[in-house]
């Protein structure tokens, strides 16, 4: 009798350790995909980003990172088509006078290419 309550015992530390180990889809990181063609691009001086306004099929505003990874001609200007994901948010700061202030906002590219 002993051996069997060891052996459950020993089955439930192990599948307590097992399950609590495994991922959750709160760890997960939800990308949006964004593809058209760039309607306007817009410098922001305090934040050290760019804004980048994407037309439709599927547009809107978003953040170009120095992190974000880029591939083909590496030219994320007006008038280019762009193709990619974004994750998580991130804000364009600009200079007034000797204060900064948010001039626009959107997700931030992680992957983009373009023609």
């Amino acid at each position: 009798m002993r051996i069997y309550l060891y052996i459950l015992a020993l089955v439930l530390v192990i599948s307590i350790a097992l399950f609590t180990t495994l991922p959750s889809k709160t760890n997960a990181i939800a990308f949006t995909p964004f593809g058209g063609m760039v309607l306007y691009t817009q410098v922001c001086t305090c934040s050290a980003n760019i804004l980048v306004y994407v037309g439709q099929p599927r547009g809107g505003n978003f953040i170009l990172a120095p992190s974000t990874m880029m591939y083909s001609n590496y030219r994320v200007m007006s008038g280019r088509w762009v193709l990619g994901i974004a994750s998580g948010y991130g804000t364009c700061l600009m200079y007034s006078g000797n204060s900064c202030y948010q001039a626009g906002a959107g997700p931030i590219m992680s992957k983009v290419g373009t023609n």
